[in-house]
């Protein structure tokens, strides 16, 4: 199989519908889904004119636009591995790939080009093409122009590596996750039954593989213009005049930018009528980013995605099914509703052992140690959909469970699945903070104080030996007391309340606390105030 053959089948149904708009506001580009096809096809003849063929490794550099998944679909086409690094923390993920991936290939921007003639370990690939005008030492993508198309793809095993991403590493190390060509079928399949994707919807695309089950589908995407190095610097202006030029009709993006683009409605007191669908995803979501959501877009299906770079999605929650009693809930530190698991995808909470190894086992010993139905543990998925593996094997003992020859992957999260089956977030396990009464998961407190004035965001985190609560406020002079807070979480002991300026949040989707960066501001006492339990005072 080769998963290039479901786009191929769209594009032959649908040659002359729109596939993709990206560029610059009134200067955007369009391609329909017959020339994605054809120029796709060209790409590969290019490719293999040059030495490059299946199994080898692509490194890219391109941004989201139509260049991308050309190349995207002409890589995939040969049986090649295409290889994305975090643009946020790009180092130690290229050194992941080209140390386990016979690396050939590298394709970027003219800028990207540059770069790697002062970057060593890119500068001995062997081969270089760039997106854009000539540069010495890279081949021109146009070139392909001349080139005649490459009709047949690769016939590979669905258990072929088709691309290279990495984990956002918001607890700990970045890993690379394999994606297989079975695998993205089934991805696809996913999010396309799930996000409700059909051909004549138009798409407003934040995440880039998101487009890939929109090209697969039929759907029309737009790429807005954003810099995936910095999502806190988006300009929700920009989306918003994006979604109303060309009447987008879903969208998918991180809670930090659909709060954004929430904001900038409100502030400008517009509704997004021509949205029927908006999904959220990327980090929990707590109930006011959906109301918001709802409120920005009252026609729209309000929806919650919960997944991971391994397995997306696992689980779904509609806006509606936030009612009283879930929101009880959240703020009594009930964590956050994530939903039912999809039916693709089988969902386990088993006792919280993240990091140590699971050894292989039998199915009844593996369900004998599920813990009871409102019990917090640590969530493991399986499905079709679900990534086998990392990069250089780095992680995969620690992070997979062989169940009777069938593989699960250990999330990292904590979590448990109430009286109606719906999975409740808690926080990851490795940020987990022991106590006299057992671990207390830093989602819990999020979630519980979410919402209260003069808090922008707050946290648990042991720090040395003390169970630390972090607080953000949302300015330097707002005065709040600290005794108070806690008794908004009656539930949870505290040794000590820090104030800061900002809790770190990952470079990915600026939504999920930092761990790492978080425990080094404490260790270097970068706070603003800092007050030790018991004690009753205000700062």
């Amino acid at each position: 199989m080769n998963v290039i053959e479901i786009l191929d089948e769209t594009a032959l149904r649908s040659p002359d519908e729109t596939a993709l708009i990206w560029g610059a506001p009134g200067k955007e580009h369009m391609m329909t889904f017959g020339a994605l096809l054809d120029r796709s096809r060209r790409l590969a003849t290019l490719f293999r004119e040059h030495g490059l063929g299946q199994g080898d490794g692509v490194v890219i550099f391109l941004p989201m636009s139509g260049a991308l998944y050309e190349v995207m679909a002409a890589v995939l086409r040969l049986g090649m591995i295409a290889v994305f690094v975090d643009p946020s923390a790009w180092r130690p993920a290229l050194e992941q790939a080209l140390a386990h991936i016979p690396v050939r290939g590298f394709i970027g921007t003219p800028a990207a080009c540059v770069w790697r003639w002062f970057t060593p370990a890119l500068r001995h690939i062997p081969k270089a093409f760039v997106a854009g005008p000539r540069i010495p030492g890279a081949i021109p993508l146009r070139e392909a122009q001349q080139s005649p198309p490459l009709d047949a793809a690769a016939d590979l095993a669905a258990a072929a590596t088709a691309l290279v991403t990495f984990t956002s590493g918001s607890t700990g190390i970045s890993k690379g996750v394999l994606r297989s060509h079975g695998t993205l079928a089934a991805t696809h399949g996913a999010l396309s039954r799930h996000l409700g994707l059909q051909p004549g919807q138009v798409q407003l695309a934040t995440m880039p593989f998101f487009v890939f089950a929109n090209l697969a589908s039929g759907t029309t995407s737009v790429i807005p213009q954003l810099d995936l190095r910095s999502p806190a610097r988006a300009d929700p202006a920009s989306l918003l005049r994006a979604i109303r030029a060309w009447n987008v009709t879903g969208i998918v993006a991180s809670p930090f930018l659909m709060q954004c683009l929430a904001d900038e409605c409100a502030m400008q007191k517009r509704v997004l009528a021509s949205l029927r669908n908006a999904f959220v995803g990327g980090a929990p979501v707590l109930p006011a980013v959906l109301d918001k959501i709802a409120a920005m877009a009252p026609d729209a299906a309000v929806a919650a995605l919960y997944g991971a770079t391994e397995a997306e999605p696992i689980a779904l929650v509609r806006h509606d099914e936030w009612g009283a009693k879930e929101r009880q809930a959240a703020s009594s530190g009930g964590g956050v509703l994530a939903g039912r698991p999809i039916d693709a995808i089988s969902l386990r909470v088993l006792v919280d052992r993240w990091v140590r190894p699971i050894e292989p086992r039998a199915s009844r010993v593996f369900e004998g140690e599920q813990v009871p139905t409102g019990t917090e543990g640590e969530i493991v998925v399986s499905g079709a959909h679900v990534s086998a593996g990392y990069l250089g094997d780095e992680g995969n003992r620690e992070n997979k469970i062989i169940v009777d020859g069938a593989l699960w992957h250990r999330t990292g999260d904590a979590g448990y699945l109430d009286d109606a089956g719906r999975l409740w977030l808690v926080g990851r396990c490795a940020g987990g903070v022991p106590g006299e009464s057992g671990v207390t998961y830093p989602l819990r407190i999020e979630a519980a104080l979410s919402g209260t004035p003069g808090i922008a965001r707050a946290t648990l985190v042991q720090h040395l030996t003390r169970r630390t609560l972090v607080v953000e406020t949302p300015s330097d002079t707002d005065s709040f007391n600290a005794g108070k807070i806690l008794e908004r979480i009656p539930w949870c002991s505290v040794d000590e309340v820090v104030r800061v300026r900002r809790i770190p949040l990952d470079r990915r989707h600026n939504a999920k606390v930092n761990l790492p960066s978080l425990v080094e501001l404490l260790d270097k006492q970068r706070w603003l105030a800092r007050v030790s339990f018991p004690v009753d005072t205000g700062f």
